[in-house]
């Protein structure tokens, strides 16, 4: 018979949306549960609040990104589609400022065009029909942000093929 009241370590929430912004297993003293701080409150993990049938293992770091605290019970959202993304119980979907993740596309794309900088170099010993091929891509980066349809993290964006060398 599994003990509904083991306590399987403590998280700290982000009481203004149920994020879980840390955990902390067994292995120490725990913080009372239901405190309550300036940045959230500690609940224990628990089988009576844990949405699932029992703890899938005792290793429970991937619970503060997949799991949210909806005021009752912990309850699993999955991976965030970007690293700005937190999840709206509310509507059940992922939610992120589009704006911070065109920043993180933007760095990608920079990278890219870094790569590629000595493609464009005249001391090179690329043939002309290389470097063109080369311009071509570097142009389609530099314009990659242009028509985006607010994509869900910098690998759905459809990123040109660099071309083979």
């Amino acid at each position: 018979m599994t003990d509904v009241t083991k306590i399987y370590g403590s998280v700290s929430i982000l009481e203004s949306n149920g994020r879980l912004i840390g955990i902390q297993l067994p292995r120490a003293n725990l913080p009372e549960n239901n405190t309550v701080s300036q940045n959230g409150s500690v609940r224990h993990i628990t089988l009576t609040n844990l949405n699932i049938p029992g703890p899938e293992c005792e290793d429970f770091s991937y619970f503060v990104t997949q799991y949210y605290w909806n005021g009752s019970s912990f309850v699993f959202v999955g991976e965030p589609p970007n690293s700005h993304a937190y999840y709206d119980l509310a509507t059940s979907a992922w939610v992120w400022e589009a704006d911070l993740l065109l920043i993180d596309i933007r760095r990608r794309r920079n990278l890219l065009l870094t790569d590629t900088d000595w493609t464009q170099l005249t001391d090179t010993n690329l043939s002309a029909e290389k470097r063109n091929e080369f311009q071509t891509y570097r142009t389609a980066l530099r314009n990659i942000t242009d028509n985006l349809d607010n994509p869900s993290s910098v690998q759905s964006v459809p990123w040109p093929t660099k071309p083979s060398l």
